[in-house]
């Protein structure tokens, strides 16, 4: 294949671009804000599920509570009536067992209260928590919403950049043949490579130095011949800086 030297060099350009956008990609492909945000989300994960013990021990607490607090109302609802009887007189025998009632209920009472402070105190611990927990996950939920809009500007920024750079891509192949153009895409296709400068006899694609044989083939080929490394098959452009003139 006969391409001029102006063209064979125009692949370096493009092969320059092509090694941009594939940088841009892997860029893309693992952004540090992606790691992050996983790490969050993990940690958010677990966070969540120790809140949800909190607050179902919160919530058993808050049960207990109530139905203390209804003991004592029924205690004191029942001390009320003994002591309305009793104030309304009766037998001595009837009296008597009004009286012991009365007592058990105060002393009922008594526990009751001992108790439902022991659970108000618990409750208010498990409050705390809760409240801890959650504040706790809405800072979590503050930095994952951050992470998630660092992630899409620098994947606004990278799209820019990729739109740029294939503008300027398809702008210089445009002025590439055809058919050099698919050759280079061609080997592209098979290696990452679809051409390199040729540098003191080394291939800028494998880094290859030819020798020998190889050598000889390049050297005497012409300026206008395409010419294709013997060992990566990427296209070599020959210029001052090949070492072969």
């Amino acid at each position: 294949m006969k391409a001029t030297v102006t063209e064979q060099k125009r692949l370096l350009d493009l092969q320059q671009i092509d090694n941009a956008l594939n940088t841009l990609r892997h860029r893309a492909r693992s952004l540090p804000q992606d790691a992050h945000i996983r790490t969050l989300t993990a940690e958010r994960d677990g966070h969540r599920i120790e809140l949800a013990r909190h607050v179902g021990a919160q919530e058993d607490i808050a049960s207990e509570q109530a139905k203390l607090e209804a003991d004592s109302a029924m205690v004191e609802q029942r001390l009320d009536r003994d002591r309305t009887r009793l104030a309304a007189g009766g037998s001595a025998k009837d009296a008597q067992a009004l009286e012991a009632e009365i007592q058990s209920l105060v002393a009922r009472r008594g526990v009751l209260d001992e108790v439902l402070l022991e659970v108000m105190e618990r409750a208010e611990a498990a409050e705390a928590r809760v409240t801890e927990a959650r504040d706790v996950d809405g800072r979590l939920g503050e930095e994952l919403t951050r992470a998630a809009a660092e992630r899409e500007a620098e994947l606004d920024r990278l799209n820019a950049e990729t739109a740029s750079n294939l503008g300027q891509r398809q702008a210089l192949a445009d002025l590439v043949d055809a058919d050099l153009l698919a050759l280079y895409e061609q080997r592209r296709a098979r290696g990452g490579i679809g051409a390199a400068l040729l540098r003191q006899r080394a291939c800028g694609g494998c880094t290859i130095t030819l020798t020998g044989a190889d050598l000889e083939e390049v050297r005497r080929a012409p300026a206008d011949e395409v010419v294709q490394c013997p060992e990566c098959s990427c296209i070599l452009v020959r210029t001052e800086e090949s070492g072969i003139w």
